[in-house]
């Protein structure tokens, strides 16, 4: 059973009704039959009493103050640096984790930097301005965290992150965010009920919003589900001033406000407009999961911000697209997963089996006989000098302990000592392979053709 709040009288004072079900078409009141013309509008929690109150009471609110106030909030608190577009995106995060249960997914954040930078403080904001927000400790349990995304779609916040990512990674945890992204992720958990001993499997709906901060990169865990934003460092005085929580509560209550308001509004936007609708007459074109994460933020701000915010939040993803791909190119865990994949190749020719156990020291090896400089070095009389190859700087930099580390940050953590030689290994399957470079946006397609063209292998 259900309710459907409805505009039902001139006052625009809004009355419910009160055992409607989802399933009806009509209903009556006072005789008088009605039919739903579209499809009500499920709020999955109940905002507080008060919230409830202004809006049954026919309050209206301003959506383009209500950004206002969101953006003026977190600027008063927050130095992002030189780059002050980034108050849009973060913005448009914030405003629209109250509307994420309209969307087909929706991004996750991820600040980082270093000790003091202000990474925490850029979630503290978040906490207080974003829907249902719960923050994440390390007691709390997993089932907890279940329960309380599955019953009010909360938005919640992890800092200190890095747990999430090497040795000694919490995999439960993990595995909620990587499915949590996108609508229709359920998790399974096996429930216990009274006395009985048979433990049902129970499902749970884990799509919210979800921020994280951390000093380390998390983005190979997450890829790009996420949305990176290194924060410089936060001026002293910045810093000292204590966040004013009445007013963000006010802030947030409004949203709450506009939620209730424009909840039907903005699904109908969504229905009737494309991201390509968005994004014409623009530079920027956004392809694979890319599409799905920044819609959310460009549907926001279009409908809130200014038509310069608009703009600058189009030109500030493009340059993020961009300096991103440029990151990728000489970022160690791209050097690795492109040698990682380039050995499936030669081990699945002689093997054809779907599982592969691949050399750690031939990956090392390829890497090392692939650096362009190594090679300029060597060449220069017209022949190979082995030795210079591996006291360069690239054969210092990548050990077998630091690639097999990159890998296993890459989530290829199955590992053995095996082969004739006895060396470390790693699992992985050649689909697998692809789906992470995919998903990192990382360049492979090429490895097969280039394999006999050593000196262009960084030429990603």
């Amino acid at each position: 059973m259900g309710i459907v709040l409805l505009y039902s009288d001139n006052n625009g004072t809004r009355k419910p009704i009160y055992k409607y079900n989802y399933s009806q078409s009509s209903f009556s009141i006072n005789g008088s039959k009605y039919k739903i013309s579209s499809e009500p509008f499920n709020l999955k929690s109940l905002p507080s009493n008060k919230i409830l109150k202004r809006f049954l009471n026919g309050e209206k609110i301003d959506g383009k103050q209500v950004w206002k106030d969101f953006i003026k909030y977190r600027q008063k608190y927050l130095d992002v640096g030189d780059d002050q577009r980034k108050y849009i995106p973060q913005t448009a995060w914030d405003l629209g984790t109250h509307f994420s249960m309209v969307f087909n997914a929706f991004p996750y954040n991820d600040f980082f930097g270093l000790r003091g930078s202000g990474k925490n403080r850029a979630n503290e904001i978040s906490s207080i301005l974003t829907f249902h927000c719960i923050t994440i400790a390390t007691s709390r349990s997993i089932s907890s965290i279940f329960r309380s995304i599955d019953a009010m779609g909360s938005t919640w916040i992890k800092n200190e992150a890095e747990t999430l990512i090497g040795k000694n990674k919490d995999n439960e945890l993990l595995e909620l965010c990587l499915e949590g992204y996108k609508k229709g992720s359920n998790i399974s958990l096996t429930g216990d009920i009274g006395k009985n001993k048979n433990r049902p499997v129970i499902f749970y709906d884990v799509y919210s919003p979800k921020s994280f901060s951390s000093d380390k990169d998390i983005y190979g865990a997450f890829g790009t589900r996420m949305i990176k934003f290194l924060q410089q460092q936060t001026s002293k005085e910045q810093g000292k001033i204590e966040l004013n929580l009445e007013k963000g509560k006010e802030i947030r209550d409004n949203a709450y406000l506009l939620r209730l308001q424009d909840g039907c509004e903005i699904r109908k936007i969504i229905e009737n407009t494309s991201i390509d609708d968005l994004l014409k007459n623009t530079e920027l074109k956004l392809v694979s999961r890319d599409r799905e994460i920044f819609y959310p933020l460009l549907i926001i701000t279009k409908q809130y911000g200014s038509k310069k915010e608009y703009q600058n939040l189009i030109d500030w993803i493009k340059d993020y697209l961009d300096n991103q791909r440029q990151q990728n190119i000489d970022k160690p865990l791209a050097v690795v997963l492109r040698a990682f994949y380039s050995q499936a190749i030669e081990v699945y020719k002689t093997t054809e089996k779907e599982e592969l156990w691949i050399d750690l020291y031939k990956i090392r090896e390829e890497i090392v006989y692939s650096d362009p400089e190594a090679w300029r070095m060597t060449n220069k009389d017209g022949y190979e000098n082995k030795e210079i190859v591996k006291t360069s700087e690239t054969a210092r930099f990548f050990t077998v302990r630091r690639i097999g580390s990159i890998l296993s940050e890459l989530g290829f953590d199955q590992k053995r000592r095996g082969g004739s030689s006895g060396n470390y290994q790693r699992k992985a399957t050649i689909k697998k392979i692809k789906e992470k470079a995919n998903t990192l946006n990382i360049q492979i397609d090429d490895i097969e053709k280039e394999k006999t063209k050593k000196k262009d292998f960084f030429n990603v």
